[in-house]
């Protein structure tokens, strides 16, 4: 990456700086991928495992529906919450001494992309990002603020695992409320730096950090603070993970939330028992309105691993025309794509991220993303 983007913060949203809890929904929704036949009323405990999907309350199955899950319909079960918390087995907390038993206990805890973060590095530099990929996220900043000592325990933790002297947690500058708190909390760990960033769009990408830094990519562990807090859940609670933050945010609600919640929850639910929407006439989109998508129905959307946030928004009317050639998606192509070619070839490029600055600069309001983005990066 070689272009900054800054975009302008929206004076509109206004932050609830505490994490709201909603971790007792009445019913979850677990997806199922395979043909599985399951009767009503059969209990289902805490923390079963379903393919990739977790039971995150315990209560008899109720019923089915179809989800929404990566774009596509699939069937899901409904278990009604017991609110009793029944689990088959407690998991004991384990002493982790290398990387090597890091990484089969987070196998074991189904923490799959911290290990895709480890693998195949000879790590030197540990680095905690404290930055959100969406402007409408918060997650990442929140934990830091609201969890900091747990965070900078379990860094430690980590630095002791992975033989590592010292670790850097980054934040961008322009967090003022949270950033004087963090400096008293983080000045009694020796061992842990913060580095303050300049508030560019995808300054979370770790091509960005790492060059910010002045480290090595190839030789540098990146994760986040969410990361950060279901490691400490797994290597000093010996919890498995079945809770999911999410920030919902925008232009249309009273005021923007950091929720703790449980996932398989529906978002309908978490909506309307947490969030007043302001405006008759709104819009809302998952993974924010620039790197995600716009969805017209949030009656089949459920809380998974992959939704940071949900943006609600005053409806606008765009007017979509044709192409201007004015070249502008190209300028501020962090990765230097001739957009517009890929676009009028309808044709994927591997090199796009997916960050959507095409589309948010388009004066003829083109959807250039969805063309272009073949759903994975180089």
């Amino acid at each position: 990456m070689n272009k900054y983007i800054k975009i302008p913060e929206n004076k509109d949203i206004d932050l609830d700086m505490m994490i709201n809890l909603y971790l007792d929904p009445l019913n979850i929704y677990i997806p199922i991928f395979k043909k599985e036949k399951f009767k009503l009323n059969t209990y289902i405990y805490k923390n079963t495992y379903f393919d990739n999907f977790i039971s995150s309350v315990s209560g008899k199955i109720s019923g089915s529906k179809k989800v929404i899950i990566n774009g596509k319909s699939c069937p899901a079960l409904e278990v009604t919450n017991d609110f009793k918390e029944n689990v088959l087995k407690k998991n004991k907390k384990k002493k982790i001494k290398n990387k090597e038993e890091l990484i089969q206990i987070l196998n074991d805890y189904h923490l799959i992309d911290i290990i895709k973060k480890m693998s195949n590095k000879d790590i030197k530099n540990l680095v905690i990002t404290s930055v959100d990929e969406d402007i409408y996220s918060y997650n990442e900043l929140m934990i830091l603020a609201n969890y900091a000592n747990k965070i900078c325990n379990t860094i430690t933790e980590l630095l002791n695992i992975l033989n590592i002297d010292t670790a850097t947690i980054a934040v961008k500058n322009t967090f003022f409320k949270a950033i004087k708190n963090l400096k008293a909390i983080i000045g009694t760990y020796p061992n842990i730096d913060l580095k303050l960033l300049n508030d560019y769009y995808l300054i979370s990408y770790d091509t960005f950090i790492c060059k910010e830094l002045n480290i090595k990519e190839e030789n540098s562990l990146i994760l986040t603070s969410n990361d950060i807090y279901n490691l400490y859940n797994v290597l000093i609670k010996g919890n498995i993970i079945n809770e999911k933050f999410v920030t919902i945010s925008g232009n249309a609600v009273l005021k923007s939330l950091v929720i703790k919640t449980r996932l398989g929850i529906s978002i309908e639910e978490l909506i309307t028992k947490l969030v007043k929407i302001t405006n008759s006439e709104y819009e809302i989109y998952l993974n924010g309105p620039i790197k995600g998508e716009k969805i017209n129905d949030i009656s089949n959307y459920i809380i998974t691993n992959d939704i940071r946030n949900i943006v609600i928004n005053k409806r606008e009317e765009k007017q979509i025309v044709d192409c201007i050639n004015c070249g502008v998606c190209y300028k501020v192509c962090p990765f230097n794509i001739n957009v517009i070619n890929y676009y009028n070839k309808n044709k994927k490029c591997s090199k796009c991220s997916g960050c959507g600055l095409c589309n948010y600069v388009c004066p003829a309001n083109i959807d250039l993303k969805s063309k272009v983005y073949g759903g994975k990066h180089e």
